[in-house]
């Protein structure tokens, strides 16, 4: 299996997803990664079966806080369509995707989380 996204999340929502309050992450329908995954997701329908997988991680460095979460589907909103405000959906986009989460499978550092892939045989990356 192969990690779906790898995303950096600020440390208000880092902690609201491991602590498992908020079920949803929010990007602009034009962040390419995003955009990929949506599409083969759509396209495939075993998608979620070899694809499980996000790193969210609230930093960039390797020493920063990192959480591998399963992905549980995408979904395509609109400026009307807005459900989360409290979980910090965007109100002012045209469009944006909505990545729905499922359980926190592993938390630590963002080094110990890529190691913890390669062990489990998930490839980190693309």
């Amino acid at each position: 299996m192969k990690v779906v996204l790898n995303l950096t999340i600020t440390g208000k929502w880092f902690n609201m997803i491991a602590w498992g309050d908020k079920k949803e992450e929010y990007r602009d329908c034009e962040n390419k990664q995003v955009q990929r995954a949506y599409l083969d997701a759509f396209n495939d329908v075993n998608f979620f079966h070899r694809h499980p997988v996000a790193i969210l991680r609230n930093g960039y460095t390797m020493q920063s806080r990192a959480l591998v979460v399963k992905v549980v589907g995408f979904d395509l909103r609109g400026r009307r369509d807005v459900r989360h405000r409290e979980w910090g959906e965007p109100t002012n986009r045209r469009s944006h995707i909505a990545i729905k989460l499922g359980e926190v499978l592993q938390v630590g550092r963002y080094r110990q989380v890529k190691e913890w892939i390669a062990a489990s045989g998930r490839r980190a990356g693309e």
